[in-house]
């Protein structure tokens, strides 16, 4: 939902400003994470997050046996270089979807 100068989360229902570089916006003109040939955006915030970073593994799980062993290598790789105080969640979804 869009309201003048605000957006609002629908998952929290938190009102939050645009960023100064929106002002300029139209469909000639728009920023980076509003473009298909981006898909990764990395935000940095300017102060200390007030929680523990939140990592969340969303898996497919109909794959053959080979890529589920690879999947599962990788995962656990991965969760080893995981801060101490991050937080993990793991979707995974094939006919049924598991939360």
């Amino acid at each position: 939902m869009i309201e003048r100068n605000l957006w609002v989360c629908p998952f929290c229902q938190s009102r939050n400003p645009f960023p100064p570089h929106y002002k300029d916006v139209s469909p000639n003109s728009l920023p980076a994470e509003m473009m298909a040939q981006f898909t990764s955006i990395e935000y940095v915030l300017s102060r200390a997050a007030a929680v523990p970073p939140i990592f969340l593994y969303v898996i497919d799980t109909c794959l053959d046996d080979p890529d589920l062993k690879a999947i599962k290598e990788l995962i656990i790789m991965s969760l080893s270089l995981l801060p101490p105080n991050a937080l993990v969640g793991l979707v995974t979804y094939g006919k049924n979807i598991q939360v």
